[in-house]
C-alpha cells in the first residue's frame, strides 16, 4: 500500500513540473540588454599593481598573446607593474620572432597604489590583524570596506 502511494505521489510530482515547464514556456520571455559592442580584438584590463592581485591578469594577458596574436592587450595599472608586462611583452618578442602579435599597451593610473594607501592610513600588519572566528568579526566588518575600496 505504502509502495503503491509512493509511485502515484511520485506520479503525480512528475506530472506537476511538467506541466509548469510548460507553463514557463509559454510566458514572454524576458529580454536581456542588447551587448555592449567594442572594438574587435582589444582587452582591457584594469588591475591593482600588488602581486597577488595582479598575477593571474598578467599570465592571461601573456597567454593571449602567445594564443591570439592579432589581440591589441590594454593594462590600466599603477607604475608597479609596468616593468612585468614589459618583460611579457619581450618574453612573446623572444619567443616567436615570426608572431606579430603587438606590445601591451599599459596605461598608467594616477592615484595611489592599495599598498601605498594602506600605509598611508596608518594600518600596519600588526594592527591589521584580528582575532580568529565570531571575535575578530567586528574587526573585519569595520575595516572591510577600507581593504576593498581605500
Amino acid at each position: 500500500m505504502s509502495r503503491r502511494l509512493f509511485y502515484g505521489v511520485s506520479v503525480l510530482i512528475s506530472i506537476l513540473v511538467l506541466f509548469l515547464a510548460w507553463l514557463i514556456t509559454l510566458s514572454p520571455s524576458l529580454k536581456s540588454p542588447p551587448a555592449i559592442i567594442g572594438r574587435a580584438n582589444v582587452v582591457l584590463f584594469l588591475v591593482n599593481s600588488e602581486a597577488g592581485l595582479s598575477n593571474v591578469f598578467a599570465a592571461t594577458a601573456k597567454s593571449l598573446l602567445e594564443q591570439h596574436p592579432t589581440v591589441t592587450v590594454h593594462f590600466a595599472s599603477f607604475a608597479p607593474l609596468a616593468p612585468q608586462l614589459e618583460r611579457i611583452s619581450s618574453y612573446i618578442r623572444t619567443k616567436n620572432p615570426s608572431n606579430a602579435a603587438p606590445d601591451i599597451i599599459f596605461h598608467q593610473l594616477p592615484d595611489l597604489t592599495l599598498t601605498r594607501a594602506i600605509r598611508s592610513s596608518g594600518r600596519t600588519m600588526s594592527n591589521m590583524a584580528h582575532r580568529p572566528g565570531l571575535g575578530g568579526i567586528d574587526q573585519i566588518c569595520r575595516d572591510i570596506q577600507f581593504y576593498v575600496s581605500p
